[in-house]
């Protein structure tokens, strides 16, 4: 008559160990799981928006300037020299993004404190009969990106038949007079107040 033995049981120890293995493949499966369903997002993501997420107005930096028609700063203009206005807008985040840098969204306001307190001249939104588009682009992290210089015609604004000199538009002071050039790019105000001189 043959003899059966009885199955060992398995210790605590090994049923601990074989526990913790299959969590591990579990964890392991479910991270798997959860990593391509990220990449297919991000992939579907980049074909809709190639560019990455809009940028919020936390992470740009907007700066006016006055200079030359090759985008060299100068702030004293005398005589028949013509004052140039571009911005420049920096990515201050650590995330590439875009963002609406198009004239639809872009504008310039030339003020001054001379004579009987402040004053707004210009404001390049009043001129009418302008096409105007969106640019959107990317903005990446860390970089600047600064705007085509633009000719001031030293005129003031608004004037119904346009925003040139040849247009009859009421030239503004000089001999001396002082203003301020701030911008104001799809909502987001320059920093500063680009300070120049007309002589």
């Amino acid at each position: 008559m043959s003899q059966y033995r009885r199955p060992q049981q398995p210790s605590p120890r090994t049923i601990m160990i074989r526990r913790l293995i299959a969590l591990g493949v579990v964890a392991l499966v479910i991270w798997g799981v959860v990593a391509g369903i990220a990449a297919l997002f991000g992939f579907v993501g980049r074909i809709i928006n190639p560019n990455g997420a809009s940028c919020s107005p936390t992470q740009l930096k907007v700066d006016a300037h006055v200079g030359t028609s090759t985008a060299a700063d100068k702030s004293q203009f005398t005589g028949s020299q013509v004052p140039y206005f571009w911005f420049t807008v920096q990515n201050i985040s650590t995330t590439d993004c875009t963002f609406n840098l198009g004239s639809t969204v872009t504008f310039s306001t030339v003020t001054s404190n001379s004579g009987t307190g402040p004053q707004t001249y210009w404001k390049s939104s009043d001129c009418t009969g302008v096409t105007r588009s969106d640019y959107n682009i990317k903005v990446p992290a860390g970089q600047v990106l600064a705007s085509p210089p633009s000719a001031w015609d030293q005129v003031r604004s608004p004037n119904p038949n346009g925003c040139a000199a040849g247009s009859g538009s009421v030239k503004v002071p000089a001999g001396g007079a002082t203003y301020q050039l701030t911008f104001s790019v799809n909502n987001i105000v320059s920093e500063n107040q680009a300070p120049f001189t007309l002589n």
